[in-house]
């Protein structure tokens, strides 16, 4: 009789686990975000800084990174820049011998964890625009030198070249600002770079070379399909009444890397083109720092290097250009599979567009889609607000897109 049960009970669990694995009908539903808001993922990062340091977790360094990065995007330099700081001083054994209680965070292979060259150009980058948008240019370009000492073929990074032109601008540098936007203007596509234009017309106008400044001003005006009136045109390239408006939008994933629509105070203004993938020297091991985004870090530690390369390629095909921006993902042992080993909240690559503005402008609304062209989501600036930073004769936005960021 027991047996009889058993087999009873046995044949109703089969039943129950077929049912529950079969096919079922699902609604999938497209939401597409309004906002987005940075604050939660910032708590969580600022508290696994202080548990990393409490614990002398090896992925501190990373810890510091992810919170440098959470703080710029909201808006608080200090605070960012004293964790871009602290990561960069620890990976370059900085580390006060007297200071008792910190020897572990000394870097080595066997403990700290240590930056990447991929890593390392991209802290500098983020330093770089910190020191920009705090309104300190000089101090911005020696953190973009920095990338150059690092590798020697920066001059494909066209980002690098745009802000470290925007800065020598600033600093009245014009001749620095002109070799730079020069480059720029010789490694991008012509339909991702009208806007460069508009810096060197702006650039030629500061030097007294009125007629190149006025040549470039209509090549930038063609480019972008928008008539200016004679008094328009002046006032932009003399930045009398007019700003510039430098829209930087950073991807976590390879999904968003598609088009922003530009809306100033509810007028189609422009598009945001994918400006930059950071791609330089990308190595197989670099890729799988998507896979572990993708599919999460224990399957990573489960998969060997070029299994984790092989699946990257599965999952989004044609990865070699944005999957390795920041990392040489070293992973860890299944001991450690509570420690982030790489840095969580390093862009793929980069969406960038300058625009003139008027001064009076009061709001800016930017538009996402992804790279099949579908809508995901918006989000709304107040050019006043402390996400959008003043320099000179420039405002800044830099919104960052990824999922946790989304609100609905």
């Amino acid at each position: 009789m027991l047996k009889k049960e058993l087999i009873l009970a046995l044949a109703m669990f089969l039943c129950i686990t077929i049912y529950s694995c079969g096919p079922r009908k699902t609604v999938e539903t497209h939401r597409e975000f309004i906002d987005l808001d940075y604050s939660i993922a910032l708590h969580e990062c600022s508290e696994k800084v202080v548990k990393g340091y409490e614990k002398k977790d090896i992925g501190y360094p990373i810890y510091l990174l992810n919170h440098g990065a959470l703080a710029q995007y909201v808006g608080e330099l200090d605070s960012a820049r004293a964790s871009f700081w602290s990561a960069y001083r620890i990976d370059e054994g900085e580390i006060p011998e007297f200071t008792k209680g910190v020897e572990w965070l000394k870097a080595d292979q066997k403990r700290v964890y240590q930056l990447t060259k991929r890593e390392s150009e991209l802290l500098h980058f983020f330093l770089g625009k910190n020191y920009l948008m705090s309104g300190h240019p000089a101090e911005a370009i020696v953190e973009f030198k920095k990338i150059e000492l690092i590798d020697q073929n920066v001059s494909i990074l066209p980002i690098v070249n745009f802000y470290s032109g925007k800065c020598y601008e600033i600093l009245e540098k014009y001749d620095d600002a002109r070799i730079e936007y020069d480059k720029l203007l010789s490694i991008t596509t012509a339909d991702r770079s009208s806007f460069v234009y508009l810096a060197r017309a702006q650039v030629e106008f500061s030097l007294a070379n009125y007629d190149d400044a006025y040549s470039f001003f209509d090549a930038y005006s063609s480019d972008v399909r928008q008539a200016y009136n004679k008094q328009e045109a002046e006032q932009i390239i003399g930045q009398i009444g007019w700003s510039n408006l430098i829209i930087q939008v950073d991807h976590q994933f390879s999904q968003t890397l598609g088009t922003a629509e530009a809306w100033i105070d509810d007028e189609y203004w422009g598009r945001v083109w994918t400006f930059d993938c950071f791609d330089v020297m990308v190595s197989g091991g670099e890729k799988s720092r998507e896979v572990v985004k993708e599919v999460g870090s224990y399957v990573a530690r489960k998969t060997t290097r070029k299994g984790a390369v092989e699946l990257a390629g599965s999952i989004i095909p044609g990865l070699g250009c944005i999957g390795g921006i920041s990392t040489d993902l070293v992973l860890g042992s299944d001991e450690e599979d509570k420690e982030t080993r790489f840095w969580n909240y390093a862009p793929v690559g980069f969406s960038l567009i300058m625009l003139p503005i008027r001064d009076a402008a009061h709001s800016l609304k930017l538009v996402f889609y992804d790279h099949d062209g579908e809508k995901i989501g918006s989000k709304l600036f107040d050019l006043q607000s402390r996400n959008v930073f003043r320099i000179s004769a420039n405002i800044l936005v830099n919104p960052c897109l990824d999922t946790p960021f989304y609100v609905y």
